[in-house]
């Protein structure tokens, strides 16, 4: 679950977490992390899948079953969906169909051998390693049974697939506008009546807004590529897998920006502001078979968070071709 890095100031430490267990259930229940411990343990190694376009194979995680729990709990046949409910200063919680979660929920507090950091979610998160990893959440307070289904964070408030399957790539919904409402956007003088409204998909290639002011849109997952965006305002836009190849951002503000798993191979960043912006999974180059990278993207005087959540490549990239880090 991406998002938030740690769990709120009144959140409990490791020695006062409690997980409770209620809703449809017989006999609502609350565990100590000590108790959680004292049950039968597990290890499960799965690849887990980001809905920003990454996949981390093979990580061994330890913890109970969330079946071992329920069992004690004992549902009612009322119980249709479960809802996982985390320490979050945004509420973050997801959900998943009863018989989902009875096959296919862990609950961990540790991996390749280690206690969870914080970041990460610990003391303890819910793990459902065949869907999107929205859906695992992390700082795990609750698990509630209910009758109806209700739609998470992610789902409800960025419009992501309640589904979450990777392998048929369920990672939206359909934006809030049509085809012909998200290409009116191409010619209109005034963003304004698309801010915080979610565009999926949109073919937005050479783009170049007459209003130069892009705060707060969502255009995920869409095509900008060669888009001339050079000095926008684009703070705290979502542009989640949206493909920049060859796009001109020069001098753009980019403060506190969605950027995760976003294609920015040979686009020109030379001065773009980033700081706070969310960079996991973006591409900067693109690599030939043979393993050389190509296309780079032109990062000299770009400004970044130097605690981005960058992937490694990246950081690297940008330390060679003279982004600064602050």
């Amino acid at each position: 679950m991406t998002g938030e890095r740690l769990p709120p100031a009144e959140a409990p430490g490791p020695e006062d977490w409690t997980l409770t267990l209620d809703g449809c259930v017989a006999h609502p229940r609350t565990w100590t992390l000590e108790e959680i411990h004292a049950l039968p343990q597990e290890t499960i190694t799965h690849d887990i899948h980001c809905v920003t376009g990454w996949t981390r194979p093979a990580c061994t995680f330890a913890g109970v079953r969330l079946a071992d729990l329920l069992e004690l709990v004992e549902p009612t046949a009322e119980a249709a969906f479960a809802r996982f409910e985390a320490w979050s200063a945004r509420g973050h919680d997801t959900s998943l169909p009863f018989a989902a979660a009875l096959d296919e929920v862990w609950l961990a507090h540790s991996v390749e051998g280690q206690p969870l950091d914080a970041e990460h979610g610990g003391p303890l998160r819910s793990l459902a390693p065949q869907r999107y990893f929205y859906k695992s959440v992390k700082w795990l307070r609750r698990v509630e049974l209910v009758a109806e289904d209700r739609l998470g964070f992610w789902e409800r408030e960025h419009g992501y697939h309640n589904a979450a399957d990777p392998w048929i790539e369920q990672r939206y919904v359909t934006g809030e506008f049509d085809r012909k409402k998200t290409q009116q956007l191409l010619q209109t003088p005034r963003l304004g009546p698309y801010r915080g409204k979610s565009i999926l998909g949109g073919q937005f290639a050479g783009w170049n807004p007459t209003d130069r002011d892009l705060r707060d849109l969502a255009l995920r997952n869409c095509d900008l590529a060669g888009a001339r965006l050079a000095g926008v305002d684009a703070r705290a836009s979502n542009f989640t897998r949206s493909d920049f190849r060859n796009a001109d951002l020069n001098g753009a503000d980019l403060r506190d920006a969605d950027l995760e798993g976003a294609n920015l191979a040979e686009a020109d960043l030379r001065g773009a502001d980033l700081r706070g912006a969310r960079l996991t999974a973006i591409r900067l180059y693109d690599v030939l078979d043979d393993g050389t990278q190509t296309c780079g993207a032109h990062v000299e005087g770009m400004r970044y968070s130097k605690d981005a959540a960058l992937l490694q490549g990246e950081r690297h990239y940008l330390q060679r071709y003279g982004a600064i880090a602050e």
